[in-house]
């Protein structure tokens, strides 16, 4: 993304944050150098850099730390401790009661290369703490070595202050790489979840509208296929040849629609959940059932409602549209395979729920059925019925036919269903 005159927004954003880290630098060599410069002035003397000393020890205690930034291991740390240990070596102490060869600022900057070790290194638990182990082990060389070459300025025991203060730098080291480490790791799990829940969120919206194109497209193209089919039995003014070519060449246009319809519900269907939540609810409900119903019926179906309907108004909304594309994809089913053959639908709601029945006879046998299909209807159905915490199967019948059934739970005293105007 580019904003203003076309500078990329994270370029802005790293030169600010090296603009941060810049001053943090500068700050921190500045709180260095002045207690070093004091140190220096009052507690020792030097017999090679009199008026450059100061500078000279700032550069060698401070640049290290720069490269233990930049690249955290024993050998940053091992650099760090071999400069401090070259610049203690040009102090000679003004009183035997003056550290050395570890002078207190020395043993800060050591310190907080110790730390910055801890916090930066780029490896796990166990290869952080053999990097602090080693750099604690690297750093108590150089004191070992000026006190075995120079012993007039310091004795065995000035080692012990340096030992426990840098085990203690170190030990703090550890934590803070830990923290930095658990840190990393919750925001990369955070930025899993997220990514997880955005596929999740894309495998539902897909499984939906792949219900949504089969429980309403598909059923509206086999309406086409029916009547096309039919009319010609219907209409005395159809049974001409031409209108006859006419209608089955509309009628095989719809089915090859239907077989490419298919094709994209695989598609859409691919990964998806096995129950997925539609994200809105359309309109239709049980209003709406009675004119599916005639609908159907003008194919030439012989579709039967067995018992009045429910009252609509006082069943959740959810449940209504479950029960509404239910029964729709069992009408589809027993129009598309068992053409011909009487259909009754019976819905009934008792108690808290809501049963339906969609049930057709044994076809005749000169029926032209379309052959077994792709298994997305039923499929459609029970998620269907899952969505509202119900159930749905379908199979045979005794008698030769097809049933589809479910059961949906229904909320007394549900709001109203909207209207469609």
């Amino acid at each position: 993304m580019r904003v203003g005159r076309g500078i990329p927004v994270r370029g802005r954003q790293g030169g600010g944050r090296g603009r941060r880290t810049a001053v943090r630098w500068a700050a921190g060599l500045l709180l260095l150098a002045v207690p070093s410069a004091f140190d220096v002035a009052q507690h020792y003397r030097s017999p090679y850099l009199a008026d450059a000393l100061p500078l000279t020890l700032l550069v060698l205690r401070c640049t290290p730390l720069l490269l233990v930034w930049r690249r955290p291991g024993p050998a940053a740390a091992a650099v760090c401790a071999a400069a401090c240990g070259a610049g203690s070596a040009l102090l000679v102490p003004v009183s035997p009661s003056e550290p050395w060869p570890w002078p207190v600022t020395s043993v800060l900057v050591q310190s907080v290369a110790l730390v910055l070790l801890g916090l930066r290194h780029p490896g796990g638990t166990p290869a952080r703490r053999r990097a602090l182990a080693a750099g604690w082990a690297v750093g108590q060389l150089p004191g070992a070595l000026l006190i075995t070459l120079l012993p007039g300025r310091g004795g065995p025991l000035d080692l012990l202050p340096f030992a426990v203060v840098s085990a203690a730098a170190a030990l703090v080291g550890e934590l803070a790489g830990a923290r930095a480490e658990t840190a990393r790791d919750l925001a990369r799990e955070r930025a899993e979840s997220t990514a997880e829940r955005a596929r999740r969120v894309r495998l539902e919206e897909r499984a939906r509208l792949a219900r949504e194109l089969h429980d309403v497209v598909a059923h509206h193209l086999s309406v086409v296929v029916a009547r096309a089919d039919s009319a010609p039995y219907r209409i005395p003014s159809a049974a001409d040849e031409d209108v006859r070519e006419e209608l089955a060449a509309i009628a095989e246009e719809a089915r090859s629609s239907l077989n490419e319809m298919r094709r994209v519900l695989r598609l859409l269907r691919e990964d998806a959940p096995d129950a997925a939540p539609a994200a809105r609810a359309p309109l239709p409900g049980l209003a709406q059932l009675p004119a599916l119903i005639d609908g159907v019926r003008d194919t030439g179906a012989d579709v039967r409602l067995e018992a009045p309907l429910p009252d609509h108004r006082e069943i959740a909304p959810t449940a209504q549209l479950a029960a509404f594309r239910i029964v729709q994809e069992a009408l589809t089913n027993a129009m598309r395979h068992a053409p011909g053959a009487p259909v009754t639908v019976a819905l009934t709601r008792r108690g808290g729920r809501l049963d339906l029945r969609v049930t057709n006879a044994r076809p005749p046998a000169d029926a032209a059925t379309t052959g077994p299909g792709s298994g997305h209807g039923l499929r459609g159905i029970k998620e269907r019925a899952a969505t509202c915490g119900g159930t749905a199967e379908a199979g045979p019948t005794p008698g030769g036919g097809f049933r589809v059934s479910a059961t949906i739970p229904s909320r007394e005293g549900a709001a109203p269903w909207p209207s469609e105007s």
